[in-house]
């Protein structure tokens, strides 16, 4: 036991502190996508680069991955709520076997692809437009009545065997929390093939349950499940007293102008804009029927780029309620994949800083067409991609490595572009104009490759220097800002502590780790002064979003930009 104590005393006594500071952007979110200047733009070259090398035949100096890249025609995009124009960072190919066939001959930005499962985060849109908030918490038997004569059947018997449809709510169905089997559940394949009249909107004749069993209880572990977004759109028919079909270009589609976004097949007049494989016409034509809310919807890469756009922009929903659905539901056993409703949430992190951004995606996989929607909330951006093969293997891992070829090029270059707008917009010196008082600021971009940030250089604050002061503030000599809030006109930083990383083996395990790597989490805003924290710096913005003033609020002091 003393050899234990003394090896445990001996590792704590040698780690070296580490903050994660807080989830979130480290610099506020660039505005500058498309310009030549733009290190966004460079990078969406490097990567557009990479592609134009493989498919000019140049195949050995390329990723391994890329094989069958020419087999595969594909839109990927752009885009961004400061930067509209970030949406003409694209690119369109179109293989051979989509030229042959009945539809488009080369696509663009308008050309219409069927997105599959990315259908299921138009299907929770629409709910979160249309459900009032109790809804989201009640049981999905309220809703539909097949799913209630069975739970009447089945309270409370054999939980193993008998799904309890009374425990199954709207919202454990759109988080694929639910414990429902993945397919087929309450109806049989052919029932769920079967078409709902899309004028009336009525469903055949009310199916009975089939009694499949659960997976899991409700709120137990996340798992895929199309039909739960069957049964939600069931739901969204029934409470909003439209078909399925209708629900969406009311609520979405028609809103957001997303013109080239549809429910249904269209007529063999209008295939021309359509991405429809020379030997997939049948697949491409099947109707969606009960599964539109699944995985039956169309769009276009522009389309797709407005509706992200609107997502990240609150243009539909109060600003709220999209904080509150742009998050986790619950983790997976992966410790880099997390669950949302229904986004699928990947952690990226920056292999020099260790900065974790999340990315809140929506894949889509059916037959001959696969898809991504990604926004990451630390810049207010993201892309999309919609790809068709009829390859399926051969299609779903080009999707990704797309995916991942834009993840690995653009999040680094929005950072340095993050950075190098930051610097413009608020690195400087600051002074007070106030007659007898000796107050200013000093910010700095520190540029280097493993905590790139805005750093506090010089404060003086009524003459006192508070560089000093800095270790009894904040434990440390370096700080460091981190943006908090940011309005039009104004924008709010926390002076959070600089600290070196933690080397490897620095912990016996999770607890002293989560002490010392989440510091800021636990520690928050610090010390106060006259009931304002002392790490509150709020900025005063003009229209160019150069800052105009700097005002460490605790310190009552408003100082104007000199230099």
């Amino acid at each position: 036991m003393r050899r234990f104590l003394q090896h445990l005393f001996l590792v704590y006594t040698s780690a070296t502190i580490v903050s994660a500071n807080f989830l979130g952007p480290r610099f506020p979110a660039p505005v500058h996508f498309a310009n030549n200047d733009s290190l966004i733009s460079s990078g969406w070259r490097n990567f557009t680069g990479v592609l134009n090398e493989y498919l000019s035949g140049n195949r050995e100096a390329s990723p391994k991955l890329l094989a069958g890249l020419e087999n595969l025609t594909f839109s990927a995009g752009m885009f961004s709520i400061h930067d509209l124009t970030a949406q003409s960072l694209q690119y369109h190919y179109t293989s051979d076997e989509v030229k042959k066939g009945p539809g488009v001959k080369q696509v663009d930005g308008n050309s219409i692809y069927r997105v599959a499962s990315i259908s299921k985060l138009f299907t929770v849109f629409a709910g979160m437009l249309e459900f009032e908030e109790e809804q989201w918490d009640q049981p999905i038997t309220n809703f539909v009545s097949a799913t209630e004569r069975e739970s009447l059947k089945n309270v409370g018997v054999d939980l193993v065997n008998n799904i309890q449809w009374k425990k199954v709510t709207l919202r454990a169905l759109a988080s694929q929390i639910s414990g429902i089997p993945r397919d087929s559940q309450p109806w049989t394949p052919a029932e769920i093939l079967l078409l709902p009249d899309l004028t009336t909107g009525k469903y055949p004749s009310n199916p009975e349950a089939s009694g499949r069993p659960p997976n899991f209880q409700p709120w137990s572990t996340p798992a895929y499940v199309d039909n739960g977004f069957i049964l939600l759109g069931i739901a969204l028919a029934n409470i909003t007293g439209k078909p399925i079909a209708q629900v969406y270009p009311d609520a979405i589609f028609g809103p957001l102008g997303m013109n080239n976004s549809k429910t249904v097949v269209p007529p063999n007049s209008t295939w021309s804009q359509y991405v429809i494989p020379e030997t997939g016409v049948d697949q491409w034509a099947l109707p969606g029927g009960l599964s539109i809310s699944s995985g039956g919807l169309f769009s276009s890469l522009n389309d797709l780029g407005k509706f992200a756009t609107a997502l990240m922009n609150s243009t539909l929903l109060p600003a709220d309620k999209t904080r509150r659905w742009i998050k986790p539901v619950s983790h997976t056993a992966s410790l880099n994949f997390s669950v949302g409703a229904p986004w699928e949430i990947y952690r990226y992190t920056n292999e020099k800083t260790g900065a974790i951004s999340d990315i809140y995606t929506k894949l889509g996989d059916s037959g001959d067409y696969t898809g991504f929607v990604a926004l990451i909330p630390d810049y207010d951006a993201g892309f999309n991609i919609i790809c068709s093969s009829t390859n399926t293997s051969q299609k779903s891992i080009l999707a990704s490595t797309i995916a991942d070829l834009i993840t690995a090029t653009i999040i680094p270059a929005m950072e340095a572009q993050a950075a190098a707008e930051s610097k413009c917009n608020f690195a400087g010196t600051y002074q007070s104009r106030t007659q007898g008082l000796n107050s200013s600021l000093t910010l700095t971009l520190n540029e280097s490759a493993t905590d790139p940030s805005l750093r506090i250089t010089s404060w003086i604050s009524n003459s006192t220097d508070m560089i000093s002061l800095l270790p009894t503030f904040f434990g440390t000599s370096e700080v460091k800002l981190q943006p908090s809030i940011i309005e039009p006109g104004k924008a709010a930083f926390l002076a959070l502590p600089v600290h070196p990383k933690s080397p490897p083996g620095s912990f016996l395990g999770p607890f002293l780790e989560m002490a010392t790597d989440n510091e800021d989490w636990l520690i928050g805003e610090g010390l106060t002064y006259g009931g304002v924290s002392l790490s509150l710096f709020v900025f005063d913005v003009g229209p160019d979003g150069k800052a105009l003033t700097a005002s460490p609020v605790a310190t009552r002091a408003t100082l104007e930009r000199v230099a």
